[in-house]
């Protein structure tokens, strides 16, 4: 779990970098496919299921991972 963690903490990260302009869409885009992959193995969506409330502070990040777990591409 502390490695499930740090990866998403990474992730909210990227995130914002991305919803404050401080990275291209380009940039956005790879970082985002590999959370795409990730968050839809079945590892991932347990541990996310067990960590979620955590980032309760930051609703669109959650809502990012939960629009990632049901593939929807147009994130």
């Amino acid at each position: 779990m502390i490695a499930f963690r740090k990866y998403v903490n990474l992730c909210s990260e990227e995130y914002f970098l991305f919803r404050s302009k401080k990275i291209d869409s380009e940039t956005w885009g790879i970082w985002k496919s590999g959370m795409d992959i990730s968050f839809q193995s079945p590892l991932f969506r347990d541990c996310w299921g067990k960590i979620s409330g955590e980032y309760h502070n930051f609703p669109e990040f959650t809502s990012l991972i939960e629009k990632l777990q049901i593939n929807d591409t147009a994130v």
